[in-house]
């Protein structure tokens, strides 16, 4: 589970855009990150935290606290 690719899940574009540029391509690389991370890429607010968030919650994942 780890090693899917984030374009094959159901991001918005601009999170996964943003995602994309810093470099983060699979869920494993997400779930590592922390939610501060997150909101300091270009492109992400808190909006596009509760996508990423919702979507790894419906994967019994989450971010790193």
């Amino acid at each position: 589970v780890l090693k899917t690719r984030i374009e094959t899940l159901d991001f918005s574009t601009r999170t996964l855009t943003a995602l994309e540029n810093a470099n983060i391509r699979t869920l494993g690389g997400l779930v590592r990150k922390k939610k501060d991370d997150i909101l300091a890429l270009d492109g992400i607010g808190p909006k596009g935290v509760e996508e990423i968030e919702a979507l790894l919650t419906s994967m019994n994942l989450s971010l790193t606290e």
